[in-house]
């Protein structure tokens, strides 16, 4: 479950939650607005606003959907396996600060520019 970040903190209550985690359903809060198509056009879902559209025309699939660990103590949802033909691809970049990590950013925006 992909829950987009909002002005809303608190669109999933506890106990929600609870039963999302018993059933081994993974949530994801926060995804970035901006995120959002690029994230629903790779799984194959639509975005929706209520349970109530929750449809199986709606819901994307994936082979295997994890928590990794990267450094820093930061987590990060790998998802592969994805049955769509949308080819996409995600790139992690970190840098020891901030100003290192938007330059390289912005290195890999620049050869993508050229390809």
């Amino acid at each position: 479950l992909l829950i987009q970040k909002s002005i809303f903190r608190d669109v999933l209550n506890d106990m929600a939650f609870y039963l999302l985690i018993k059933m081994k359903v993974l949530v994801v809060k926060d995804i970035e607005r901006d995120e959002l198509d690029f994230v629903s056009r790779t799984l194959g879902c639509r975005p929706i606003a209520t349970a109530d559209h929750m449809l199986p025309e709606h819901l994307g699939q994936a082979d295997l959907v994890e928590e990794i660990l990267v450094g820093g103590g930061n987590k990060v949802v790998s998802i592969t396996g994805c049955q769509t033909a949308a080819k996409t691809c995600s790139i992690l970049v970190q840098g020891s600060n901030k100003l290192l990590a938007d330059e390289a950013e912005r290195s890999i925006h620049d050869a993508l520019c050229v390809i």
